[in-house]
């Protein structure tokens, strides 16, 4: 069994909590520092939105080192690391152990993890495919994933907005980019919804694996796989020409860019369908498409996210 043995310090001590658990051989730690955001530099250029909760923490300078040790040792590295801090002149901390349950969270989360019904879609984990009677969502579209570290597992407010919109749109023999795929849970809705073709677009190797497996789980019958298309790419970059539909759940600044490149990538009448935008940057977003020739057809609001729904002239 392990014990967790926390030290709790200020940030000019963290350090030397840290080489001092290093210094007798324990490397399995965990590093709670509530100013670590503050690493990014320039943070108005690198995040779009930053939950509240973790703002109020930023001001906080206590920092907790949890370090993981067999219970066989815990005293004798508690006595060690105690010792050394202890002549280390002007260090302020705090201690305690704990018993550290070892739980297996890859399995664990799965307990808690439902499908999502939005519109004509329902997002199934596939450990439930074979719960027909309760997942099946009826004269609907279900969409089949392992949820996994790529982003869009279907329970985010932006991925919800997205699906939402293409519930209402047709998708019927049509050629569909769907840019920062993630997961690929737009692409492979299009596809479900009777797409010609899919071209998945994601700058993270990552997110094009995640999405290739995804499309696996969906495509029983290999009816899929000749209409699909995995590139790793900038945005538009390595996408056709000539497409009827841009799905684009990507941040506001990202959005703003793949402006810039959209009109070589859209046939006449073209549907762009983009969330991941937080409220207070819609204008900006609008504007963007607008100035390219974009027409604002409807706009949905999901907390405090936003999708957008417009059509090229």
């Amino acid at each position: 069994m392990l014990k967790e043995f926390i030290i709790t310090t200020n940030i000019e001590g963290a350090d030397f909590v840290i080489s001092s658990f290093f210094s007798f051989g324990i490397d399995s730690l965990k590093i709670d520092d509530p100013k670590a955001i503050l690493d990014f530099d320039d943070m108005s250029k690198k995040w779009d939105y930053v939950d509240e909760s973790v703002v109020a923490r930023m001001n906080s300078d206590v920092v907790k080192i949890s370090a993981f040790i067999n219970e066989y040792d815990i005293n004798e590295i508690k006595n060690l690391v105690l010792t050394d801090l202890k002549q280390i002149k002007g260090i302020v901390f705090d201690w305690e152990i704990k018993d550290y349950e070892d739980i297996d969270w890859l399995s664990e989360w799965k307990k808690y993890y439902v499908p999502i019904e939005v519109g004509r879609y329902k997002v199934i984990p596939i450990w439930q495919k074979e719960n027909e009677s309760t997942s099946v969502l009826k004269d609907g579209i279900n969409i089949y994933i392992q949820p996994g570290n790529a982003f869009g597992t279907g329970e985010h407010e932006t991925t919800k907005l997205c699906l939402e919109l293409m519930s209402n749109i047709n998708l019927e023999d049509t050629n569909v980019i769907d840019v920062g795929t993630g997961s690929g849970i737009l692409g492979i809705a299009a596809l479900k919804s009777g797409a010609r073709k899919v071209v998945f677009l994601d700058i993270d190797s990552a997110c094009i694996k995640s999405a290739k497996n995804n499309l696996v789980l969906n495509d029983d019958l290999g009816e899929y796989s000749a209409h699909t298309f995995f590139y790793k790419s900038n945005l538009l970059e390595k996408a056709p020409k000539n497409n009827n539909i841009i799905l684009a759940n990507m941040t506001a600044d990202l959005l703003v860019s793949l402006s810039e490149q959209i009109l070589e990538y859209v046939a006449s009448s073209s549907l762009l369908i983009c969330s991941g935008i937080i409220e207070n940057k819609e204008e900006e977003v609008i504007m963007a498409f607008e100035n390219k020739g974009f027409n604002l057809l409807e706009m949905k609001k999901n907390n405090a996210w936003i999708a957008l729904l417009l059509k090229y002239r």
